[in-house]
């Protein structure tokens, strides 16, 4: 009993080392037609370094620091880094300027209420779908 005890909190320890193992360096021209475009649109210029896939999602780095998850359709889900006025919703970007004048946003990430943005002080906030804000993230 205390063996299979061992054995399972040996494989549950193990989990995330054989997920995070399965991210494989693939070509820039392996991104679906979508991610390239997005690239080309907002990061016009910056040379791709590296694409990382995994079973659901590419993350792409760019030579200027910019880092980018998209999902197996080439959709962005998240931004981080040097982010255009293109991808933050308008609304956001004035909240942002409004309530905090000295400081940007430097991560944006989709999620299924709206929007995460994490600004350049480690605040966090929420937003719906619109870019109204809702919270603070804790």
């Amino acid at each position: 009993m205390k063996q299979n005890r061992y054995f399972l909190m040996a494989i549950i320890t193990l989990m995330p080392l054989n997920i995070s193992a399965n991210n494989k360096v693939v070509p820039a021209e392996n991104l679906p037609h979508s991610a390239k475009t997005f690239i080309e649109e907002n990061y016009k210029g910056h040379k791709i370094l590296r694409v990382e896939k995994d079973w659901n999602s590419y993350d792409c780095f760019l030579a200027n620091g910019t880092k980018i998850e998209f999902s197996k359709k080439g959709i962005w889900e998240e931004v981080e880094q040097n982010l255009t006025d293109a991808i933050v919703p308008k609304t956001i970007q004035n909240y942002v300027k409004d309530n905090f004048p000295n400081k940007t946003i430097k991560k944006i990430e989709k999620e299924r209420y709206g929007y995460e943005v994490e600004l350049t002080n480690d605040v966090s906030m929420r937003f719906n779908k619109q870019g109204t804000f809702i919270r603070m993230k804790d």
